[in-house]
């Protein structure tokens, strides 16, 4: 009898999933999967590095058989019509946790967190979010619909319709960074574990951006598997001391384009949570 995962952290991107998952993994009668996102039941979009094999993927969670919850944490599944089904229909009675943010700024981070990674090489971050791109064939995530991701509201109906209210817990990254041992305690309490308290509750993957973009290109080659050491040793140099902490923030009117474009979706998303998202992120 395979070991099936029953929890599953569904993000949208740049919501604190991975801090999220890290609190996860040092909790006792958790066990996460490796990788944290194997993206398996991901199958309506082209994504590099998904595992397709069934045998493979439940292999991934053998180890936590013992372990009263099985997680695993692709947060582009909160976005998939596919990854709803195929998740009732391996884990019908899995647990749910998506987070929520101020979609502006999940944005802003997932723009700047690809520009970082060199999959977005659109750097204007309006026209990144306002100008059709063709699709990727290889990863969507090169030709990504910021809007459609950032549409929280019709993703989490898609969900409700299929898994029951209380088998999904919402987080805001907000009480992640402000008020961590508080929303740690809370989610213990919803998955019915015994409290206790981390030793750090340290931001994981936080936003960073280039201090330079030109030499974005020679690191990424330096870098690269199959050169040699110190040529790699030195492009990682390069590559740190390229990098600074944060990310550009959206002017004022271009935040007011964002929220007004995802407006009846943000009034879905307080209709199905019944607080008042409007007033968070307005």
């Amino acid at each position: 009898m395979p070991t099936l995962p029953n929890l599953f952290v569904l993000g949208p991107p740049r919501t604190g999933t991975t801090s999220l998952v890290q609190w996860l993994r040092e909790t006792p009668d958790v066990f996460v999967s490796r990788p944290k996102e194997p993206a398996f039941h991901l199958r309506d979009s082209p994504i590099e590095g998904r595992i397709d094999d069934e045998d493979v993927y439940l292999g991934l969670f053998a180890e936590g058989a013992a372990s009263r919850y099985r997680c695993e944490a692709t947060p582009w599944y909160l976005s998939s019509e596919q990854a709803t089904y195929s998740i009732a229909g391996m884990a019908p009675d899995a647990l749910l946790v998506v987070g929520l943010r101020n979609p502006v700024d999940m944005i802003a981070s997932l723009h700047a967190h690809h520009r970082y990674r060199g999959i977005e090489q659109e750097p204007d971050l309006e026209a990144a979010v306002f100008s059709p791109r063709p699709p990727d064939s290889s990863d969507f995530r090169r030709s990504l619909d910021y809007l459609g991701v950032a549409a929280v509201g019709r993703h989490l109906q898609r969900y409700r319709d299929v898994f029951s209210p209380e088998r999904i817990w919402l987080v805001r990254f907000e009480d992640l960074g402000r008020r961590p041992v508080a929303t740690h305690a809370a989610l213990l309490e919803w998955l019915e574990l015994p409290p206790i308290r981390l030793t750090s509750y340290e931001r994981r993957n936080p936003a960073r951006s280039r201090r330079f973009e030109w030499l974005h290109r020679p690191t990424r080659w330096m870098t690269a598997r199959g050169r040699p050491a110190p040529v790699r040793a030195m492009g990682h140099r390069l590559a740190t001391m390229n990098t600074v902490p944060g990310r550009p923030d959206a002017t004022s009117p271009l935040r007011r384009r964002i929220l007004d474009a995802l407006h009846e979706d943000l009034e879905l998303l307080e209709h199905l949570t019944g607080e008042p998202v409007t007033e968070w992120w307005a």
